[in-house]
């Protein structure tokens, strides 16, 4: 009897697929874009952004309404900012300055995005970029994930995992990996060989069954 033994995988999928890099944001940034995309629903849950393992983006902006119900009221929409970080199993909590009026609003208009949001309780992220998506790309079209798709192409920015990730599994795991066993029987030549031969005489015509019969007759040994 020969075993086939075939090592699963399921082990490291699992462990991969609880990995990821989830950022706290509070309530009044609204989150346009993520890794290129609006689907904004497939990593935003509870105030939490759940981005995959390796390189990751999110583009944000704040709007706010200043005296609302009045006929002064005016709207205002901050000019979005795209975050590029990178990180393996991470967490950390984003916050903004407080805008608490319209000067206050041209004010943060005026910052550098690294001086838009600040992170805190930082914990295995190995890199963060930002910067202001404004007129540039956004001119162009007015779907964040395509001014994204352009921000990233102008700065050479590659989304996803960056090189091979390590990844640190339990010695339970290593010592005993999940492994399923298929038995197979074992065949020897000869039997393998007759099988061959009797599949192909199967597909001939009467005439090559007959002239192949003759064939081996002769040749018997």
């Amino acid at each position: 009897m020969l075993k086939k033994i075939t090592l699963s995988t399921l082990s490291f999928l699992s462990l991969s697929a609880h990995a990821s890099v989830d950022i706290s944001i509070p309530k009044h940034i609204n989150v346009l874009a993520v890794n290129e995309s609006t689907n904004i629903s497939k990593y935003l849950e509870s105030n939490t952004l759940s981005l995959p393992d390796g390189k990751s983006q999110f583009v944000f902006d704040i709007r706010k309404t200043f005296k609302p119900g009045s006929s002064q009221a005016t709207f205002y929409q901050s000019v979005p900012v795209i975050i590029t970080l990178e990180g393996h199993n991470a967490s950390a909590k984003l916050t903004t300055p407080e805008i608490s009026s319209e000067y206050a609003a041209q004010e943060f208009d005026q910052l550098q995005a690294k001086d838009k949001f600040s992170l805190s309780s930082v914990n295995g992220i190995d890199s963060i970029e930002s910067d202001n998506l404004s007129k540039g790309w956004l001119s162009l079209t007015e779907n964040f994930a395509d001014a994204s798709r352009m921000y990233n192409k102008d700065n050479n920015i590659t989304l996803g995992v960056i090189g091979a990730t390590a990844v640190t599994l339990p010695a339970t795991v290593i010592d005993k990996p999940i492994v399923s066993v298929d038995t197979v029987e074992a065949v020897s030549p000869s039997t393998s060989n007759l099988k061959l031969t009797q599949d192909s005489f199967k597909k001939l015509s009467k005439t090559e069954k007959q002239n192949f019969l003759s064939w081996a007759v002769s040749n018997i040994d």
